[in-house]
């Protein structure tokens, strides 16, 4: 439910983004491919763990990552929260002089094309 949550989400985000921005938007589906006899994801061979789910490019070589989450919606502690590949992905990025962001609504990412555009 939340993954389809997300995926919606996303998919709205980047309707918008292409409508409305002159960035590119990179999308990621790194969830890899479910294995339905055995109950699990397969890991897809050379798949970086906890790349975020948009790269966007922008005009004169900006770059920014940013992870979709859903709203808190429910009650579990972890829900909308950055995994610990994610956590680490972003660390990485930020090191290396990157932007990177969460969105959960359509206005977290007209806050964050206002800031680049």
């Amino acid at each position: 439910m939340k993954a389809q949550i997300e995926r919606q989400l996303q998919n709205e985000f980047v309707k918008y983004i292409n409508s409305t921005s002159q960035c590119v938007a990179l999308v990621f589906d790194n969830k890899g491919s479910f294995d339905p006899t055995k109950g699990i994801f397969k890991k897809t061979i050379g798949r970086t763990l906890g790349v975020s789910d948009l790269i966007l490019l922008f005009p004169k070589g900006k770059t920014i990552f940013v992870e979709v989450k859903t709203p808190r919606i429910g009650t579990s502690a972890k829900e909308g929260q950055l995994s610990k590949h994610q956590i680490e992905f972003k660390r990485k990025v930020e090191d290396l002089g990157f932007d990177y962001y969460i969105a959960k609504t359509l206005d977290d990412i007209k806050c964050i094309l206002l800031k680049y555009e």
